[in-house]
This record gives C-alpha cells, sequence and structure tokens, in this order.
C-alpha cells in the first residue's frame, strides 16, 4: 500500500488550446463509484427496502459509490444469521457496482470487537497509573475505565482493551478480521477494500462526562463504580518499566513521579522518552499488526483516532498522533459538523495530521467520516442544506481528503438532495482523488516539546489546566495554521522525527517545501535543528511566529479555502467559498494562458483566458470552482 505518488511535470511545449483528457471529462459528466462517498449502514442492509438487494439498489440510486458496514450487533460475530445477511450485501453490494470497506467494531471504539476481546482474556483490560501524593504509597497501577471515553461515549459503557499490548491486536485480528475473510470466501473477500478502525487510543485521560440524556440512552454493558477516586492519569503496562530500560538504560519506577509533576530538565526528559515510548507501542500493539494483517490480504487499513483536532490530547491518547496515524494506509478523520466555516477552527486541525501522515508515507488516500452530528445534537436541531453539505465536503478534498465515509441519514435528506450531494462529491474527486497534492509551507508539529510540558489532571484537562509553554505552543500552532489556511497558503505539518524527511522533498516534487512556519516557543529536537540549519543555508525561508506573507486573491479573501495539485502536467487548483457572502475578483497563482473553471454544484465548465493579473473569480456563497490549467514550462 506504501505506493510513491508523485505527479512531476514534463517540459513539454503546451498547445494554447490543451484541452482537458477526455477520460477526466467522461468522470466529470458521470462519476464513478470510486470517487464517490460511500454511506455507513452499520447492518441496516435493507435500508427500509424489502430486501437485501432491493436495498443495494436504493443506495446506488442515491448516487452513493459505496458501503462501509459490518456484521448487526445482535449475536456480534457470533450468529449464523447475521453473517448470512453480511455475506448477502457484500453480494449485492458487488452486483451493483458498489464498494465496499468493513468497519471492525460494534459501535466504537476499537478494538473491543464488542467486548469479546475482554471476554476471551479480562488480564488484557487498559491499565492506567494513577498518583495522589496524599497516601502513604502515591502510585497505583488499576484498570483504565472510569472517567475515560471507554464509559463516556455515545455507544456504549464497555471496559476497553489496552492498546499497548500487543496480545490484544492477535486477538482481535483473529475475532474479527480473520472471521470476515473466513466467511465471506475469496471471491467476495476480494471485493472488500479496506478496514476501518474507529477511535482506537490509550483511554487513559478524562474525557468528561456526556450529557445526561445521552448517558440515559447509552448501552450500559458494563458497571461503573462512582466510588473510584478520580485521579490523574497516565497509560500504563506491567512491562513499561522493562521496555522503558531497555530503551533509555534508565529505571522508569525511580522517577515515574516526573510523569505527575515537576519542571526541571530532568522530569521534562523522563516526560518525553515516556510519551515517545508510548507512541511505539501503540504501533507495535496495535496500529502496526492490523496494516501488516491489511497488507497480506491485499486491502487497506484505515480509520481514524480520538480528538485529532487538539494538540494538547494527542500526547495521553496516543502519545504521537502523527507517529501513529502513519501506520494507516488510508490515515483519516471525522468530522461531526457540516457547518462549512468550522474549518477555520476545528476543520483544518483534524484534516492535517491524516493528510499529512499521507504526504510522509508517499501516499495519497485520506479519508473522512463526515455527518451532521453536532446540528443534530443541537437544542433545537438543526437542518443541514446541501449548499452546506457541499460545502463541508469542498473544503475536505480542498485540503487532501479522497475518501468519503458518511454518517448522513439519507432519510433526513430528499433523494435530490442527496443525489446532488454524492454528485458534487463526485465529479470534484474524479479529478483530484488521482492528482498529486501539492503544498509548500512546512508547519513544525511540536509534539516533542508537548510531551514534556504535558502534566495529567483528574479532570477533563482544557488547555488553561496546562503549563504556559504548553499553552503557548498551541495557541500559536493554532493560530499560524489558520492564518496559512485564510491565505490561500498550501502546508502540512511535521515533527522532529520527519523534518528531514520533509525538508529533503526536491525541487519539482509537489510538497517542496519553500518556507518553514515554527510556532512561538518552539525548540526542535538536535537531529531537527540541524536538518533546519542545512535546509536554510541552501536559501529555505524559516518564518517564527508568523508566516509568509503572500498575494493570491485580489482583493484578498479570508474566507475561501484553496487546494492545489498536479495530474499528468496539469495544475488543478480548487477554490472554496466557505461563507454566504458572494466573491468577485481575481485569482493570481496561475500562468498566463488559458485555464477552464469546473462547477461541481451543476456541472458547468467555463473556458477561460488569463491575463498578466490572473484570471476573473466569482464564487457564489458556498460555491466552489476547480481552476484546471496546462502546466507550462
Amino acid at each position: 500500500m506504501r505506493t510513491f505518488l508523485c505527479c512531476l511535470i514534463t517540459s513539454l511545449a503546451v498547445p494554447a488550446n490543451a484541452q482537458m483528457p477526455e477520460k477526466w471529462v467522461t468522470d466529470w459528466e458521470n462519476p464513478p463509484a470510486a470517487t464517490r462517498p460511500l454511506q455507513i449502514i452499520h447492518g441496516n442492509f435493507y435500508r427500509g427496502k424489502p430486501t437485501i438487494a432491493e436495498g443495494m439498489e436504493s443506495l446506488r440510486e442515491l448516487g452513493l459509490g459505496g458501503i462501509v458496514t459490518n456484521v448487526p450487533r445482535q449475536n456480534y460475530l457470533t450468529g449464523g444469521k447475521q453473517w448470512q445477511d453480511l455475506v448477502e450485501t457484500v453480494r449485492q453490494a458487488k452486483t451493483k457496482g458498489l464498494r465496499v470497506w468493513i468497519y471492525d467494531e460494534d459501535g466504537y471504539p476499537s478494538p473491543q470487537a464488542g467486548g469479546l476481546v475482554l471476554k476471551e482474556n479480562p488480564a488484557l483490560e487498559a491499565k492506567e497509573l494513577v498518583y495522589d501524593p496524599t497516601q502513604p504509597e502515591p502510585f497505583t497501577v488499576r484498570d483504565c475505565f472510569e472517567y475515560t471515553h471507554a464509559s463516556n461515549n455515545y455507544a456504549k459503557v464497555m471496559r476497553y482493551p489496552s492498546l499497548v499490548n500487543p496480545r490484544v491486536s492477535e486477538i482481535f485480528l483473529r475475532i474479527t478480521h480473520d472471521a470476515y475473510r473466513q466467511h465471506l470466501g475469496e471471491e467476495l473477500f476480494d471485493w472488500v477494500e479496506a478496514f476501518f478502525t474507529d477511535e482506537p487510543s490509550t483511554n487513559a485521560l478524562n474525557t468528561g462526562q456526556l450529557p445526561q440524556k445521552i448517558r440515559e440512552r447509552v448501552l450500559k454493558v458494563d458497571a461503573i463504580h462512582p466510588d473510584k477516586p478520580n485521579l490523574p492519569m497516565v497509560v500504563w503496562e506491567d512491562d513499561f518499566p522493562e521496555i522503558y530500560r531497555q530503551r533509555y538504560g534508565e529505571d522508569l519506577l525511580a522517577v515515574r513521579k516526573s510523569l505527575f509533576e515537576g519542571d526541571s530538565e530532568a522530569d521534562k526528559k523522563v516526560r518525553r522518552q515516556f510519551w515517545q515510548m508510548v507512541a511505539q507501542r501503540c504501533c507495535d500493539g496495535f496500529y502496526t499488526p492490523v496494516r501488516q494483517w491489511c497488507e497480506r490480504y491485499g486491502k487497506a487499513s484505515s480509520g481514524h483516532t480520538l480528538w485529532e483536532e487538539s494538540l494538547l490530547h494527542h500526547v495521553p491518547l496516543d502519545g504521537d498522533k502523527l507517529k501513529v496515524l502513519k501506520e494507516m494506509d488510508i490515515p483519516g478523520l471525522d468530522y461531526l459538523s457540516s457547518w462549512p466555516e468550522s474549518v477555520f477552527k476545528a476543520g483544518w486541525k483534524s484534516t492535517i495530521f491524516p493528510a499529512s501522515a499521507a504526504i510522509l508515507n508517499g501516499d495519497r488516500r485520506v479519508f473522512t467520516e463526515v455527518s451532521d452530528h453536532s446540528q443534530r445534537m443541537a437544542e433545537p436541531p438543526q437542518e443541514v442544506s446541501v449548499a452546506w453539505m457541499n460545502a463541508t465536503a469542498a473544503w475536505h478534498l480542498a485540503l487532501g481528503v479522497t475518501e468519503f465515509t458518511l454518517y448522513y441519514n439519507p432519510s433526513r435528506q430528499s433523494v435530490e438532495d442527496y443525489r446532488q450531494y454524492c454528485q458534487f462529491v463526485g465529479r470534484a474527486n474524479a479529478l483530484v482523488r488521482d492528482a498529486a497534492i501539492r503544498r509548500e509551507v512546512l508547519l513544525y508539529y511540536p509534539i516533542r516539546q508537548m510531551q514534556e510540558e504535558y502534566l495529567p489532571i483528574a479532570k477533563r484537562p482544557t488547555l488553561q489546566d496546562m503549563s504556559e509553554k504548553l499553552q503557548q505552543l498551541q495557541n500559536s500552532w493554532n493560530q499560524l495554521g489558520e492564518a496559512l489556511l485564510r491565505s490561500q497558503q498550501g502546508f502540512y505539518t511535521a515533527g522532529d522525527d520527519d523534518f528531514a524527511t520533509a525538508l529533503a522533498f526536491p525541487k519539482g516534487h509537489p510538497c517542496h517545501v519553500n518556507a518553514v512556519v515554527l510556532p512561538a516557543g518552539a525548540v526542535l529536537a538536535p537531529e531537527a535543528l540541524a536538518a533546519l540549519e542545512k535546509w536554510r543555508q541552501a536559501g529555505g525561508k524559516v518564518y517564527e511566529g508568523e508566516i509568509p506573507q503572500r498575494e493570491t486573491l485580489l482583493p484578498a479573501c479570508r474566507n475561501i479555502v484553496r487546494g492545489d495539485f498536479e495530474r499528468d502536467g496539469w495544475r488543478i487548483q480548487m477554490l472554496c467559498n466557505i461563507s454566504n457572502e458572494e466573491y468577485s475578483g481575481k485569482w493570481t497563482d496561475i500562468q498566463v494562458g488559458e485555464c477552464e473553471l469546473l462547477y461541481p454544484a451543476d456541472g458547468r465548465r467555463e473556458k477561460r483566458k488569463v491575463g498578466e493579473d490572473g484570471v476573473e473569480i466569482h464564487l457564489k456563497g458556498l460555491e466552489s470552482v476547480l481552476v484546471v490549467q496546462k502546466i507550462k514550462r
């Protein structure tokens, strides 16, 4: 799955009236299943129809390209009738030409296998090390359940297996992935493209309590002990002291207090080393075995983690978010809001990590689990228009997403609106899915210092609970990323481990870096700093606490998101108006000559002349356009 996607530009002379490739035009007019969204159906195979065949046909008629599905919850992974229905669903999906992904859990978070992992071996439950300085023995290792995501989510209250214990992935893959392979048989299993894992994490974090009305309807599998002391926690496994000694030659138990308090350089070193060890254990214990299983059988490993949008939570939940996402063939995100303007807050932060993981892996595919959940949970619930859905899809595409898995409920939308949405995604994706993504700015991911500064607390942590240094790093990173987005500058992120790789992309590579942006207060690891200094001496520009100043829109507009791509000697730029206000002006980041404007909402195509000052652009509120031009050398 680690194929290197790089559409380098040829130096051939280009005729003034270059035409888009015929296949692009065909796919634009009639988008194939590969570029359309997939509906998540969780065993509801009929979709209100009398038979599975009719249910699959109804999804195809809605304009969907496929399904993400799993064995139904009743008798999860053990019921004969449930497996028969799943097999028939995949068979009918294949007959209808619908793509198939397998969702790997009963509810979420993975890898519980609906409770079957811990049923087989209860000793594999997630553990936490807690700290109570008021006690004679302040450290305790205990089950990690109360106060965590496992006991506060929308699916079920259920004890959670240890993501950092490799025995968990062994059982999980045998119970889940091997079972799908066995029941589907060679022919139908061959039709499956990917396995989707949902919000795995270390679990060792107080995620806060859901509203009472939600808690009342969540399935309660395991009892919560209300008298269990709520204490600061970090993830733990019995072999952590030995692994720490092997990695660092030091005694973790002798310095474990530094995981909870202390501001000396020695304390920070312990925390940094511990969380780097945790990140590697997350990979070794779960992400890498899942990817290796998928690769063995020709499938893609995919999914998304928990709380992508907050750097603070990357440390306790993953150790290093980018590191674990790089272990997926199709790294992803979930986005529970269809309010388009949220891209400038949580949206870009959720997307930047899977998109960056794909870039650093030399891959292209990125997926989103998208819905209008936030609007449906509002008081009163909000209706989401197809214009909102399209604009939300547009910024996802512009920021690098290629695969859309939907928690939108088709019954809440008109058939025509759902078709329009699927057509919008299919059209735009038909041009950009197979294109290389272009990025010219590298925003430093300060995960090393976040690891040093993170101190667990008993309650759900907020940024204000953390050190001034951690607040400075996260606030600056957030502000710089938003400023780059609002100024239409393509960027991705990399931490110390990947900095040299990112800076080494040569000229002509779509992600050759022209500028590096460092958050205020960021201090790079020695190896990364050496790579940066070498790159700077070769002419690279470094910006500390600020971004490059560029004008690509005249007049400037802070509400337009730009995606930038290369494909077979063509440049494709996607401009998405995220606001309700119309925009008229010039797009200047384009060569003199001619281009074509393509509007995915209605399929229009318009030839335009490009002058010295750019090309005229007019976008209605929430409208998007693709600007396509043959590259001239």
